[in-house]
């Protein structure tokens, strides 16, 4: 029986890891299953210009309608028509050869997990940082810290969908448990005070009691993943991630690279760990699923007593509606503008398609209107969705059509739906706008001549990395053999790279 639990918690686990990290989708958010289709058939003129437009996931069961009105739209506008072509297994295999071949792509969604950079330094995508001032509207429409956070060489390639522009983590817990242990102990969680320029490790000890709490209630799961995906939580004051890059950081003090598993901050992480692991508030089972399918797959059952969130607009809010349960969400750093989260939806053109310009007003009336946004979004009024009032919408339950917002448009553009906040937009405009410029920001690595290290590396944190944030690892023991397993991949190869190129591009600021 409990195996079975345990199978069915990882298959949701792989079902949920995208919707946890705060930017979640649903069917019609980009797919990674099944096999290419092709564009709807197009209509129209010979005189429309007509561009295909590349997508992770399959064709939507109304499809043909929402495109139909969407084209109805962008011909009067724009003289513009598109056709999607989906790509449903090996996204960036296939849209490399898309846009290497130039057979049909125009425009592709390029987040930044399926090599944006990998296919700039081929040469594959476009260069618009001269174009941008020919589109006011588009290149207005995003802050200008959004546009250097998206710089490739001092250099612009992509067209980010505007959402939240910074990283930066919180820990929840279901608001359920913090009552009980509050009746329990007197532990009031809602109540505690995180410094933010603290290390996740000293922020977490304030929870020693409410870790007993949770243990003494049942909590299946007391602790989930408290790790932030990054050097930061580390030391908030001063290390910054690299992008394009998962395991190294610059210590801004010293602007110096480092691999953040050889900082101090991270074996007192694994201690903290493995001494809550001793005391079980860390259950057994969670080893078999790992370092992160814990949190992020027996969350949504209610499961875990306490894990890591992005923070998010809405935060609360968000979390709790994506848990189907009401949640306590504290913050424990600050929000720091991050290519990391601006990079995470983008849209690139094709270098080799001969329409760019209709390309960027395409892309320019997609991020500024909201008669368009709606229609990519929610789908045809009436048919897709109910319109409650000018801004806000109600989307129909299974009706065909559904895009989630921070992938697809600028985020303040379109409809809000009626689930969420009224104020959602002005909150992503002050915490945009509030959101901490990084020292490292407009630097972006080209890890070409270190990829082969790279990949060992990976492979090396995925042996090591889990057991010991989870504490299951004997930190005397297991720490200095991970850290000697990363010089055998080549860590110091990485460093030595890395930082020449930080050094260079230092000269330049």
């Amino acid at each position: 029986m409990k195996k079975a639990r345990i199978v069915s918690m990882l298959l949701a686990a792989s079902l949920c890891a995208g919707v946890l990290a705060g930017c979640g989708g649903n069917a019609g958010t980009p797919s990674s299953s099944g096999a290419a289709s092709k564009p709807a058939a197009s209509s129209g003129s010979d005189d429309i210009v007509k561009l295909t437009w590349v997508k992770s996931g399959a064709a939507q069961k109304d499809e043909q309608a929402v495109m139909d009105a969407i084209n109805d739209y962008t011909r009067e506008k724009l003289g513009v028509e598109i056709a999607n072509v989906y790509i449903e297994t090996d996204y960036a295999s296939k849209l490399s050869l898309e846009f290497a071949t130039g057979t049909s792509a125009d425009i592709a969604w390029l987040p930044s997990w399926f090599g944006q950079e990998s296919l700039i330094n081929q040469n594959a995508v476009l260069d618009i940082t001269d174009m941008l001032d020919s589109y006011p509207e588009l290149r207005d429409c995003m802050p200008e810290k959004v546009w250097k956070a998206s710089e490739f060489s001092g250099r612009r390639y992509l067209v980010p969908n505007l959402k939240e522009i910074f990283y930066g983590y919180s820990i929840t817990t279901p608001k359920e448990f913090a009552d009980q242990v509050k009746e329990l102990n007197g532990f009031d969680f809602a109540a505690v005070e995180f410094d933010k320029t603290a290390s996740e490790a000293d922020n977490y000890r304030k929870l020693e009691k409410y870790m007993e709490g949770l243990k003494e209630i049942g909590v299946e799961y007391p602790v989930g993943n408290l790790m932030v995906y990054g050097p930061m939580g580390l030391a908030p004051t001063h290390y910054e991630q690299l992008p394009s890059t998962e395991l190294f950081g610059i210590d801004t003090q010293t602007n110096q690279v480092f691999c953040y598993f050889d900082t101090d901050e991270y074996e007192d992480y694994c201690r903290l760990m493995y001494d809550w692991n001793q005391k079980g508030y860390i259950s057994e089972e969670a080893s078999v699923a790992g370092w992160n399918t814990t949190a992020d797959g027996y969350a949504v059952d209610g499961l875990v007593g306490l894990y890591h969130w992005s923070t998010t607009p809405d935060n609360e809010k968000n979390c709790s509606t994506r848990l189907n349960r009401e949640m306590i969400v504290k913050e424990i750093t600050d929000n720091f503008v991050a290519p990391s989260s601006v990079l995470g939806s983008c849209w690139a053109i094709s270098a080799k398609t001969e329409k760019a310009d209709a390309c960027l007003k395409f892309l320019q009336l997609l991020s500024t209107d909201q008669t368009l946004a709606d229609l990519y979004c929610y789908g045809v009024e009436g048919r897709n969705y109910t319109r409650i009032s000018d801004e806000v919408v109600e989307p129909i339950a299974d009706s065909g059509w559904s895009n989630d917002v921070w992938c697809s448009v600028n985020v303040l553009t379109p409809s809000i739906k009626n689930s969420e906040s009224a104020d959602k937009k002005d909150q992503y405009r002050t915490m945009n706008d509030a959101a901490v410029e990084g020292k490292t920001l407009g630097f972006s690595p080209d890890t070409s001549a270190i990829s082969t290290e790279l990949a060992a590396l990976q492979n090396v944190k995925d042996q090591y990395r889990g057991l010991l944030e989870m504490g299951f690892y004997d930190v005397d023991t297991y720490l200095p053999e991970f850290r000697q397993a990363l010089k055998d991949a080549g860590v110091e190869t990485v460093i030595a790279e890395l930082q020449k190129q930080y050094d260079e591009w230092l000269k330049t600021k």
